[in-house]
């Protein structure tokens, strides 16, 4: 009888352990995971080092054909909370040319459901701070 107990104990906490979902990573790695630039191209750049982020976008002017960057400049954190990592860019009081948009935002960057949000280890994805548009990592050569 005493060795039911101990077995299906046992099998009581592996089931329980493995409903709880994926242990989450820690700060440094999510940190080390999402620093880097970010692009689709030409038009949209993001990039995070340890603690900032840069994010530019090249902008038609308005009576001619050439280009113009807005950008946000600013410090993140990544905050644990509710069973998942967010970055919270924080807002940039004097963006350059940009009238509407202070990059401020929440980015949800990891889940227990999802794992990392943003795709593969090789190539990592996130939204642009500006108009949410997908910008891959390490694509700005």
């Amino acid at each position: 009888m005493r060795t039911f107990f101990t077995i299906s104990s046992f099998f009581a906490l592996a089931l329980a352990i493995t409903a709880c979902g994926p242990t989450p990573p820690t700060e440094d790695m999510v940190r080390e995971r999402i620093v880097g630039s970010y692009c689709d191209g030409f038009t949209y750049r993001l990039e995070l080092t340890d603690s900032t982020y840069r994010n530019r976008k090249m902008i038609r002017a308005v009576l001619s054909n050439s280009l113009i960057p807005e950008s946000c400049n600013g410090t993140y954190q990544l905050v644990y909370e509710n069973s998942q990592w967010v970055i919270q860019f924080a807002k940039d009081d004097r963006p350059n040319n940009s009238f509407f948009n202070d990059c401020e935002m929440d980015m949800v960057i990891w889940n227990k459901e999802e794992g990392f949000i943003g795709g593969e280890e090789d190539q990592i994805t996130i939204k642009d701070l500006f108009d949410g548009k997908t910008l891959v990592k390490g694509t700005c050569d």
